[in-house]
């Protein structure tokens, strides 16, 4: 199983640079950077059924382009089981990557080869950041993730981009450098900063040496100095080494930023619309980001209300808290037709019926219902 993860690790990104796939909507863009002085290639994977609709998404930044295809696809199976949002996933492809991922520090001044990481995270929040966001549909979250190096580097983007990105991802963070200034600097910003309204997810292997040593040291700033509203974890598993916690890394990192997100079914709780309403307003504000409920749960219940014969309750949710939230939605008008329809009222389904060919003139069950009981 190991050895099949490293292989799609690989196989995978690859297959879309040079292929120009659409493997799983996914494709190859580039940007010139003006601020690296270079064109800087990038893998996109976008929704499934992204084309058909007009929603708003958060953006997944990988720092490793190499891991974009087994990422991609873990979030298209988690977003499709409902247990976190649909996201669009961004890997970038390093031309450098020792010079590029690893972190500032007066030890690396001299060094052409490491430091650079200050200016590749301007790069991805002043040039590719605004590119995308003209370019595809994109919402205010944006989550950031780095492994090894770029562990490293999610500590010096938390103190310097906690305004760009509302969540990271820490993954095996090489904190052995430069005698741990990254560390250090961490504690300094701890200091001076009493509120921090982000999420940061750190995991290790079974590692040791630096790793494990840097790990355990900023698990106990986190402890003891985290600023208020910093929802942090840090976790070791320790059936994974270095390179094999990406895979095990980002999933739990997903359970761990969206944890409040997948919504248990309340069906026999007559408030389970207010009770789900209210857990998805607390993670868009855990999110930084205005969340509904989406259709489908009000769909269900009040399917569930229809199954109860509870008519009038059914078309009152129709007509008042689905509408609030969807006043376009074709599915609401077949839901309150057929409600009528079982109580006998016929006398309304053509009104219903105009209403749905209005939206969508090909819908054939609007079609049957005009036919059967006029316009």
């Amino acid at each position: 199983m190991f050895r099949i993860a490293i292989l799609l690790i690989y196989i995978i990104p690859q297959f879309a640079h040079s292929q120009g796939t659409d493997l799983l909507d996914s494709y190859t863009d580039s940007v010139f950077s003006e601020v690296l002085n270079e064109n800087r290639v990038f893998y996109i994977s976008l929704p499934e059924n992204y084309d058909e609709g007009t929603d708003r998404y958060p953006v997944l930044y990988l720092t490793d382009g190499y891991q974009f295809g087994f990422v991609a696809g873990m979030v298209r199976q988690l977003s499709s089981a409902g247990k976190i949002m649909d996201m669009i996933v961004v890997g970038t492809y390093q031309t450098n990557r020792n010079r590029d991922l690893s972190a500032p520090s007066p030890f690396d001044q001299t060094n052409p080869n490491r430091g650079n990481g200050g200016r590749y995270l301007q790069f991805l929040n002043e040039e590719l950041k605004p590119h995308l966001d003209n370019k595809y549909r994109t919402n205010p979250l944006a989550i950031l993730s780095g492994h090894s190096l770029g562990g490293e580097l999610m500590l010096y983007a938390l103190r310097n981009h906690h305004e760009d990105f509302r969540a990271f991802i820490c993954l095996s963070p090489s904190l052995g450098r430069n005698n741990a200034h990254e560390l250090k600097e961490l504690e300094v910003f701890f200091e001076e900063h009493s509120e921090l309204p982000n999420l940061f997810y750190l995991a290790i292997g079974d590692e040791g040496g630096h790793t494990y040593d840097g790990t355990q040291k900023l698990k106990q700033l986190l402890q003891t100095s985290a600023p208020a509203g910093l929802h942090w974890l840090s976790e070791r598993f320790a059936s994974e080494n270095h390179f094999s916690i990406p895979v095990r890394g980002h999933l739990a990192a997903f359970d761990f930023i969206f944890h409040d997100y997948y919504l248990p079914n309340h069906y026999g709780i007559k408030e389970s619309l207010q009770l789900m309403e209210k857990q998805m307003e607390k993670t868009g504000k855990k999110l930084g980001i205005e969340l509904k409920l989406p259709a489908a749960y009000y769909l269900d219940f009040v399917r569930k209300l229809i199954s109860e014969r509870e008519y009038d309750w059914a078309l009152w949710e129709l007509d008042n808290r689905y509408l609030n939230q969807f006043p376009d939605s074709v599915d609401r008008l077949h839901l309150k037709g057929e409600i009528l329809l079982l109580q006998g009222k016929t006398e309304d389904i053509p009104a219903i019926s105009r209403d749905i060919l209005e939206r969508d003139p090909n819908d054939e069950l609007a079609k049957l219902w005009r036919a059967k009981f006029g316009e």
